[in-house]
C-alpha cells in the first residue's frame, strides 16, 4: 500500500490518571483524496493499564486497549472529520485526558 500525503504529529496527553507521549502519522490510502488513515505509536506512558489488560476478552480490541496495551493502533479517519480535531478527540477518549497537545512535525522528504 502506497502512503500518500503523509503528515506526522507529536502528541502529549495528560489527565488525572497520568500522562503519555505519542507519535501519529496520517496518510491518504486511496487515490480518491478522501480516504485517510492514522497510525498511532505510544512512546512513553505513566498510565496504570493493568485493569485494561485484565479486561481483554476474545473479542476484538478497542482503540483504547490496542494503544494502551499494545502501544500501537491504526484507524481510518472518517471522511467528514477534520484531521487534527479527530486525533484530539481520539486521544481524549483513549486516555480520558483533559489536555491534548498536538504538534505537527516537520519531516523532510
Amino acid at each position: 500500500m502506497q502512503r500518500i500525503d503523509s503528515t506526522f504529529y507529536r502528541i502529549h496527553v495528560s489527565g488525572s490518571e497520568g500522562r503519555a507521549t505519542l507519535i501519529a502519522g496520517t496518510y491518504r490510502i486511496s487515490m480518491d483524496h478522501r480516504t485517510r488513515s492514522c497510525t498511532f505509536y505510544q512512546l512513553i506512558t505513566v498510565y496504570d493499564d493493568k485493569a485494561l489488560a485484565d479486561s481483554i476478552g476474545t473479542n476484538s480490541f478497542t482503540l483504547q486497549q490496542e494503544l494502551r496495551i499494545l502501544w500501537t493502533a491504526t484507524r481510518l479517519i472518517p471522511d467528514h472529520a477534520l484531521e487534527e480535531s479527530w486525533i484530539e478527540d481520539q486521544m481524549k477518549s483513549v486516555y480520558l485526558a483533559s489536555t491534548v497537545i498536538l504538534e505537527k512535525m516537520d519531516i523532510a522528504e
